[in-house]
Order: C-alpha cells, then structure tokens, then sequence
C-alpha cells in the first residue's frame, strides 16, 4: 500500500509537470544581420521536444531536431547575406541539471563581435 502510494504521486507530479513543460510555447530570439543589406534572423526552440532552428528572413535555414536527446552544448555556424557576407555563431550551452530546470545560455555573435541583450529581441510564442 505504502510503495502504490508514492507511485501514484509520481505519476500525479509528471502529469502536472509534464503537461506544463509540454504546453510551453517555444522560445524565439530574433536579431538584424547587416549594415545595408539587412537580414532577419531568428533562433527558435521548442523546449519539449528539443528541437532548434534557425531562420533566416522567413526560410528555415537549419534545424536541429534531438528528441528527448539535448546536448550539453550546441553551436550553430551560419553565412548570412548574399553581397554583404556576414558569419553569425550560435553557441547554446545547457545546465547539467536540465533534468530539473531547463537553464540554458546562448552566445549570439555576429562577424566575431558578441551581440548585447540590446540588441537582440527573446519572445514566446508560435512558429
């Protein structure tokens, strides 16, 4: 009676908390590449099934899709412009313990030069 009890209190938690984690809408940070050839670029994440990608005025560039299977630390390379070349680096760096909270820092940089939380703009929503 006593182990029933602790299962079902489990099952309970990873149905509340999974239903939660499930529903959260994927976090996008966009950001302008360019002088006078300006493109937008955006970094999607959906948080439940791991899946990345990275979108460049619009188009899927690239997509990384690890399901259940996040690494550590994910970079992403990228030539951005067709005269006005620019190289832009996403490196994501996630917290060993993500089991218990997803705690993830992303590096943005752009021809070398990291970009400030200025000048970039993080939302949640669809895509």
């Amino acid at each position: 009676m006593y182990l029933w009890g602790i299962e079902l209190i489990g099952i309970i938690g990873f149905l509340i908390y999974g239903g939660t984690f499930a529903s959260r809408p994927p976090a996008q940070i966009s950001f302008a590449v360019g002088r006078e050839e300006i493109h937008q670029v955006k970094y999607v994440h959906k948080e439940a099934t791991t899946e990345t990608r990275i979108l460049v005025d619009g188009e899927v560039l690239l997509k990384s899709d690890r399901f259940w299977r996040e690494p550590c630390k994910e970079e992403f390379q990228i030539i951005v412009g067709n005269n006005e070349l620019h190289e832009v680096k996403i490196k994501k760096i996630r917290s060993r313990f993500g089991a218990f909270w997803s705690g993830s820092t992303l590096y943005i940089s752009v021809d070398a030069t990291e970009l400030r939380e200025d000048q970039v703009e993080f939302t949640r929503g669809k895509n």
